[in-house]
């Protein structure tokens, strides 16, 4: 993923280039999403936890 911002009078244009991931997991009554982010050699997680209805 990479992202452009626009440029604004007196400020430079912005570059930024990530690389993300995504991975189910389904339990049998649950199931979690995890996203990651990777900016440059930082790493950024997050986990999101869904409910079977």
């Amino acid at each position: 993923m990479s992202y452009v911002a626009k440029e604004l009078p007196g400020k430079p244009i912005v570059n930024w280039t990530g690389t993300t991931r995504e991975m189910f997991i389904m339990g049998s009554e649950r199931g979690a999403v995890f996203q990651t982010l990777w900016d440059g050699n930082v790493l950024d997680l997050k986990v999101y936890h869904l409910k079977n209805s």
